[in-house]
């Protein structure tokens, strides 16, 4: 083909025509041009397909991401539903005994929920350089607000509830408490069970004692309210994946 334009220029200077030349050279330039054009447009093209490949991919790991983040609420749901049952049995007393040592010791258990929702998939979307989701920017602007602004509040109420939980165990196991923490079968007790029993029982009974296990009570409340929150915020957003993605 380019041997086949080269004869025909020659022949046009040959021949000593200029014009028709020039026209031929202009013809060749536009040529030249759509074609550059047209080679553009399918990178173009190209491009665009393989974006929304990546996107496509990166919406799958959100949806899985957060099914990971529900399956982990709702074990943090029954666990403090439990935990809130037994410190209900013991806010609803004012007097304990002895004999109750399992139910006593349950009751001063502290327990928080560490876990921090997953972004990994959402760490990879902030540092791919896409700036582009075509048809998808409704649902990628859903995944930034989740991670933004809702993972962000919960993971403050988790820091928060991880805080006082630090406090607690200090007041009922740390070094100023007045009861006796066994550390295994090794190490024996300065005092007889059944004293060390009556101090944790004068801990539980003191006012710092009692409002620790309202606080907790009410954190622990407070903190399943949130939990719900998230899932139902992360199962609408898998639903609106799965939809986009079936599409």
């Amino acid at each position: 083909m380019i041997k086949f334009f080269r004869r025909i220029r020659q022949k046009f200077l040959t021949e000593n025509k200029f014009s028709k030349y020039l026209l031929y050279a202009i013809g060749e330039i536009v040529l030249v041009v759509i074609g550059i054009l047209i080679a553009l447009q399918i990178n173009n093209w190209n491009n665009d397909r393989l974006n929304k490949i990546l996107i496509l991919s990166y919406a799958k790991g959100v949806a899985q991401d957060l099914n990971q983040d529900i399956a982990f609420i709702d074990e943090s749901i029954e666990s403090y539903k439990g935990f809130i049952t037994v410190k209900e049995w013991g806010l609803k007393k004012t007097k304990y005994k002895v004999s109750q040592k399992d139910s006593l010791f349950s009751y001063i258990a502290t327990d928080y929920r560490e876990y921090k929702l997953t972004d990994q998939t959402f760490e990879k979307i902030k540092n791919s350089g896409l700036n582009e989701f075509y048809q998808y920017k409704d649902l990628f602007d859903s995944i930034n607000n989740y991670y933004t602004i809702h993972a962000s509040r919960y993971n403050n109420w988790i820091n928060w509830d991880a805080s006082w939980t630090a406090k607690e165990f200090e007041y009922w196991l740390g070094p100023n408490t007045l009861y006796e923490y066994k550390a295994g079968n090794d190490f024996p007790l300065t005092k007889s069970e059944d004293k060390n029993l009556d101090d944790l029982i004068s801990a539980i009974t003191t006012p710092q004692g009692r409002n620790l296990m309202v606080f907790g009570y009410y954190r622990k409340m407070i903190l399943i309210s949130e939990f719900k929150k998230m899932r139902r915020k992360a199962s609408e957003l898998v639903n609106n994946i799965n939809a986009d993605i079936k599409e």
